[in-house]
């Protein structure tokens, strides 16, 4: 039987104890069973107090994702801004993986659930895509216009790809999340360089085509 996640009485502000207590419950109900009732109960809050700071399970998750991404960006303050951009962007990831490792069993059920609900997976998908842009700016690669779009959606592919070692991956060294990821960014390395050749070879074709 699962365990019950106990009633949070601490002294951490509101906020921090509603995201705290639904990381609890998510490996116990799962995401879609989940109410907002049993989280404000486990936090140790009314339900009125709980809708005026998250409206919704989605509001506490984007808290949830926010806490991830201040995490990462605080682990990179000492990057070395000298190394390539592929190595930023690895350190970036591991980054926020080694931030969720605390919640991985949260995490495994969320991804579970969420392939199951297309209206949630909708919300998920559009508050990563801004942490995979903050992942990006982070390894000081742009992620504006066409060309950062489509660098936020591969980079969301190196994520899920990786995400599904790092799930299993209980050692502490990661030694098999950093491998999987480094496979990862190689493969979508050769792609970029592809796709790059195309262009070229389109943009050759169309000024040496006869009018």
């Amino acid at each position: 039987m699962a365990r019950r996640p106990r009633k949070r009485t601490g002294a951490s502000d509101p906020g921090t104890r509603i995201v705290d207590a639904a990381l609890e419950l998510i490996p116990v109900h799962g995401w879609s069973r989940l109410t907002l009732a049993r989280i404000a109960r486990a936090s140790g809050l009314t339900l009125a107090d709980l809708h005026a700071l998250y409206p919704s399970k989605n509001a506490i998750l984007a808290a949830f994702m926010a806490r991830i991404d201040s995490a990462m960006l605080v682990a990179l303050a000492d990057a070395d801004a000298g190394a390539s951009a592929r190595d930023r962007l690895f350190e970036a990831t591991m980054a926020r993986l080694d931030a969720l490792k605390p919640y991985r069993e949260a995490v495994k059920r969320l991804v579970q659930d969420v392939a199951r609900d297309p209206i949630a997976a909708v919300g998920l998908a559009c508050r990563l895509r801004r942490s995979f842009a903050l992942m990006l700016e982070s390894a000081d690669i742009g992620s504006g216009g066409l060309r950062g779009a489509l660098r936020i959606k591969g980079l969301g592919l190196i994520h899920l790809a990786t995400l599904r070692v790092w799930s299993g991956d209980e050692s502490d060294d990661m030694a098999k999340t950093m491998a999987a990821l480094d496979q990862n960014l190689t493969r979508a390395e050769s792609i970029e360089r592809w796709c790059g050749r195309l262009g070229r070879r389109a943009d050759t074709d169309a000024m040496t085509a006869p009018a």
